[in-house]
């Protein structure tokens, strides 16, 4: 890919990280649980037993039991317990080289306590460490001359022994937090370097063949299954696009009496066969006579796009079962012909280019100002490259986050090879915050409601 033909869409990859948050916020959840029990498990836990010492004035002299003197005299000792001559008469007795675990002394602020913590990876070892620091404090602590004296305050140690999972939560958090980060990194990155069709200006820029016009998103509910400008609960927004589409179809095709133009994509799901369907009923609504064709003969969709169940197979006629005035039927409401496949038909290349597909459209295009022909993905199926030589042109629907442009790109250069011109594209289901459904269907209710009145 071009370093430089990289396209960052701040509103798709919002999107993208919207699609995902519940699965890298899980993610990051159970890997920082997996965590805390996997320290918990290989790092040590610590146990400390503390020793409560206090530093006592000599006879009680005034002079002795001023502040700053205790308090000088107890840092004096936290010193002289902090050096490494406990520590070596303690290895001595254990009989090992090094300590095993540490010896912390401090004094608390303010008072005349000096208070040992013997930390280590036993119970038994760090409550021995306490007992013989009992033992050796005062021999240690003799080398100080003064009128103080140390002594152990004899507190019971048994529940002083005690073990901490701070550590082991503060690394599953962190280990957590940076699992979520990198999760979120992955699908940006994944996001800008997909290859993928991100907005208006990127499939222009970089799609071989012209920009026809864009439909943006628009959401169904319960009251609509399919998106038709003719369902009443349709956006203004959507009616409009498809009508922008319509005309600007029509008026490229008349440039060079195109009458049959067959509607594909690269990939299921991009919305062909909705547009199909609308750009057919834009044009009827234009007062042509138009004759909508569902060559899908796999996955046939228009019957159930317009709520067809009694009508005559398509697959029937091009299998020699039926005659040509039989398969088309027309729909009064909407003004609209149609031929549409009642049953799936596996051997469906084989079927549209046994010659029946070329009459029909040859006998259509006599009586019909337009032929639209919804067919199978280009990118999956040759159902369109069969059929390449029966039509005037093509039209590519593109959905906006689903098929990489290189490959939409191989498929126009595909159909172009078998001498089908490609009229150019429509931009499908494209997501924009600069462009308000909202705004613009109050504004035309508003208008409509104005000339009313």
């Amino acid at each position: 890919m071009n370093i430089l033909s990289i396209n960052v869409n701040f509103s798709v990859i919002g999107r993208a990280l919207k699609r995902n948050f519940i699965t890298i916020f899980m993610m990051s959840i159970i890997l920082g649980c997996l965590s805390f029990v996997a320290i918990d498990y290989v790092v040590p836990q610590k146990y400390t037993t503390t020793v409560n010492l206090s530093v006592i004035a000599e006879g009680n002299v005034a002079n002795n039991l001023s502040s700053r003197k205790l308090a000088a005299a107890v840092t004096r000792y936290v010193n002289v317990l902090d050096k490494d001559v406990m520590s070596k008469k303690i290895c001595e007795d254990l009989k090992t080289d090094e300590l095993p675990g540490k010896i912390e002394v401090s004094s608390i602020y303010g008072s005349n306590l000096v208070v040992v913590k013997c930390i280590s990876n036993s119970p038994r070892t760090s409550f021995e460490m306490s007992q013989l620091f009992r033992k050796y404090y005062q021999s240690v602590a003799s080398q100080l001359s003064g009128n103080y004296r140390i002594t152990d305050l004899g507190v019971s140690n048994v529940n002083l022994i005690s073990t901490s999972k701070s550590v082991s939560v503060i690394m599953a958090i962190l280990i957590g937090l940076i699992v979520f980060v990198v999760e979120c990194g992955w699908v940006i990155l994944m996001k800008i370097f997909d290859g993928k069709v991100q907005d208006e200006k990127q499939a222009e820029r970089e799609i071989d063949t012209s920009f026809i016009g864009t439909i943006r998103h628009e959401n169904k509910n319960k009251k609509r299954n399919q998106l038709l400008i003719t369902h009443k609960n349709v956006s203004s927004v959507y009616i409009e696009s498809m009508k922008k589409i319509s005309a600007k179809v029509i008026y490229t095709v008349a440039k060079k009496d195109y009458k049959t133009i067959l509607v594909t994509s690269t990939l299921e799901g991009e919305g062909k066969s909705t547009i199909s369907a609308n750009l057919a009923l834009a044009m009827a609504q234009q007062g042509k006579k138009v004759l909508l064709i569902d060559a899908d003969l796999r996955r046939r969709v228009q019957y159930k796009v317009f709520g067809k169940e009694d009508f005559a197979d398509l697959g029937d006629y091009l299998d020699g079962k039926i005659d040509l005035d039989e398969v088309i039927e027309q729909d009064e409401e909407n003004n609209l012909y149609y031929a549409f496949p009642k049953t799936p038909r596996e051997n469906a290349d084989e079927l549209l280019e046994n010659g029946k597909m070329q009459n029909l459209l040859e006998q259509m295009e006599k009586v019909m100002d337009y032929i639209i022909i919804d067919t199978a993905p280009s990118g999956i199926t040759r159902d369109a490259q069969v059929l390449s030589g029966f039509v005037d042109a093509a039209l590519i629907v593109v959905k906006q986050e689903k098929a990489k442009i290189v490959v939409i790109n191989d498929m126009i250069d595909e159909l172009e090879q078998e001498k089908m011109e490609v009229m150019g594209f429509v931009l499908n289901n494209v997501w924009s915050k600069q462009f308000s459904v909202n705004r613009y269907n109050n504004y035309y209710t508003k208008s409509r409601e104005f000339a009313d009145s």
